[in-house]
C-alpha cells in the first residue's frame, strides 16, 4: 500500500517529538512510537489519556478512502453524533476508525481522534486535509 508507506517513510524519518500548528494558536505534538525499529504509531498530546495512536487507525482511513471512487471522505462529527447517525456515519474518517479499529457499535458516544488523524496524514504528503474531508493526495 504505497500511501502507508509515505506515512511510515515520513514518522520514521522524523526529528520527534514534532509540532503542529492548530486553529487559535493551539499546538499538537506527535512522538512516533516504534517497536523493534517499526512504526507501531504516535503519540499525540491533545489526546489525553487516550494519547496513542497505532498505525491501524492510519490504515483503517487509508482504506476508507482508496475504496471510495474519489479517493476521500467526510470526517464525520464525534462531538456531537453518535456511531451510526448522520453526525457520525459509519463511511466518515470517524465513524470508520471507531468500528474497525477500536470496536464501536451504532449509537455508541464515540472519542474524538479526527484533528491529530487528519493532521498526521496532511503533513506526511498521505491526504489533504479540507474542511470536513480528507482526500488522498
Amino acid at each position: 500500500m504505497h500511501h502507508l508507506q509515505v506515512l511510515k517513510n515520513y514518522l520514521i524519518n522524523l526529528d520527534e517529538p514534532i509540532t503542529i500548528a492548530l486553529q487559535g494558536n493551539k499546538l499538537m505534538t506527535v512522538e512516533i512510537e516504534t517497536l523493534n525499529n517499526s512504526v507501531i504509531g504516535v503519540n499525540v498530546n491533545t489526546l489525553g489519556a487516550s494519547r496513542f495512536l497505532s498505525l491501524e487507525v492510519f490504515v483503517a482511513t487509508i482504506s476508507l478512502l482508496s475504496a471510495n471512487i474519489d479517493h476521500q471522505a467526510i470526517k464525520g462529527n464525534a462531538m456531537n453524533g453518535h456511531l451510526g447517525d448522520e453526525l457520525l456515519p459509519f463511511n466518515s474518517v470517524e465513524g470508520h476508525v471507531a468500528k474497525v479499529v477500536y470496536g464501536y457499535q451504532k449509537g455508541d458516544i464515540v472519542f474524538r481522534r479526527i484533528t491529530p488523524i487528519s493532521k498526521i496524514l496532511e503533513i506526511s504528503g498521505v491526504c489533504s486535509n479540507g474542511r470536513g474531508f480528507l482526500r488522498l493526495l
